[in-house]
């Protein structure tokens, strides 16, 4: 990774004068009405996005947390601590408590 990321970033950068002025729409939270009582993915991640306040630190499992996410609107100067690129169960026990004890510090 550490031989990749600088070939790529030099790469790339003769496109950042064009690409930088690609307008991106904002991201916008759309929660579906569903008629039935099962509880879908489409269902549930938008609204635990609610849930999600400013500065909050999110840590995600392995799985369907790392993917469901994505569809997540969050909050102004939160951080998400995911990691997909292992698929190592069990990431998240430890990083929840470094992230639990750094938020006690700042």
């Amino acid at each position: 990774m550490k031989w990749l990321l600088p070939k790529l970033t030099e790469r790339l950068e003769k496109f950042h004068s064009v690409a930088s002025h690609i307008p991106v729409p904002p991201f916008v939270n759309h929660v579906p009405v569903e008629n039935d009582s099962t509880i879908s993915h489409s269902w549930m991640w938008p609204r635990l996005g609610r849930f999600f306040k400013e500065k909050d630190v999110i840590v995600t499992e392995t799985g369907t947390s790392n993917f469901g996410i994505m569809d997540v609107q969050l909050p102004e100067n939160t951080i998400l601590a995911s990691q997909i690129f292992w698929g190592s169960i069990g990431w998240s026990v430890g990083t929840f408590f470094v992230v639990s004890e750094s938020a006690t510090v700042v």
